[in-house]
């Protein structure tokens, strides 16, 4: 709900369209938080994953690595941090699905005292921490 109501705010012309379907399914987010790209040559498989809600910028610039990688092209592409690496594992569940949940909750009530105008939560710096770590 919180989503049809930012996409309205800023695209007022959507005011009275019927949202169809909903995304509530987990989080696809590397440890990390850093995008990747991997091409295996032996088995010709490649993957770009992780853009954490940077889509549009970072599908255009994985492309282009796996591109690169797939035609084994030399390219100053080759040197970039996303290219050819793999995030690290999550934790063990149950503790990946608690800290998980955590952070969904945390970052929730952030927006909300922002869009509040209230005092940030006590244990937002945790949640932060979380974030980029």
């Amino acid at each position: 709900a919180r989503i049809q109501r930012t996409v309205v705010e800023w695209f007022p012309t959507l005011r009275g369209v019927q949202f169809t379907h909903n995304w509530g399914g987990p989080v696809g987010m590397p440890r990390d938080w850093m995008p990747m790209t991997h091409f295996d040559p032996t088995t010709r498989i490649g993957t770009a994953r992780g853009y954490t809600g940077q889509g549009v910028s970072t599908t255009n610039l994985t492309g282009r690595v796996l591109a690169t990688l797939i035609l084994d092209k030399q390219s100053d592409l080759r040197t970039l941090p996303i290219t050819q690496r793999m995030s690290p594992k999550w934790e063990p569940e149950p503790l990946r699905w608690i800290a998980v949940r955590y952070a969904q909750n945390a970052f929730l009530r952030i927006d909300q005292a922002g869009d509040e105008a209230r005092r940030l939560p006590l244990d937002a710096p945790i949640a932060e921490f979380l974030g980029r770590h």
